[in-house]
């Protein structure tokens, strides 16, 4: 399974936090099993929920979700399209000290592993997500709150350019 692979690299790469302290990103597979068609072929789809913990967190929880957001729009997009999946990713979030965030996140997802005989051997291939044609991945980030003196500014929270 080579999603949650992805999901850790894409979080890392967002997140210095991340970067900085790998430890607190923990990924897990829960509620899995393989759904086969019976066809000819022995190819089959993963199904599972990615359970992730995240502890410590010390940014809005927004830059993880975001992160997920985009994620998803590569890999599972049909959350994102079918109505019947869109409310599909659970969480729960424990402020710590108002400090601090322990978040845990579940996300389904599938992997389609196609099965083909070459050269009287069997060949396992992982198939690739059908890739949205309007995708460009941002390289910045910038989150605002509405300034609560103010409110026609707005407050920038944070930027994944600035020095932390």
């Amino acid at each position: 399974m080579f999603k949650p692979d992805r999901l850790r690299k894409l979080l890392t790469k967002r997140i210095k936090y991340f970067r900085q302290n790998p430890d607190t990103l923990q990924l897990f597979y829960a509620n899995g099993h393989i759904k086969s068609t019976g066809a000819t072929s022995l190819s089959w789809q993963y199904h599972y929920d990615l359970e992730i913990i995240v502890t410590e967190f010390p940014d809005s929880p927004d830059l993880i979700f975001l992160a997920i957001q985009e994620f998803i729009k590569v890999e599972q997009s049909e959350l994102l399209h079918n109505t019947a999946q869109q409310d599909s990713i659970k969480f729960e979030i424990d402020p710590n000290n108002n400090e601090t965030f322990d978040i845990s996140i579940s996300i389904p997802l599938s992997e389609r592993v196609i099965v083909s005989v070459k050269d009287s051997a069997y060949q396992i291939t992982h198939a690739e997500e059908p890739k949205p044609i309007d995708w460009i991945e941002m390289e910045r980030i910038r989150i605002y709150v509405q300034n609560e003196d103010d409110r026609t500014k707005n407050d920038k929270l944070f930027d994944s350019n600035d020095k932390q």
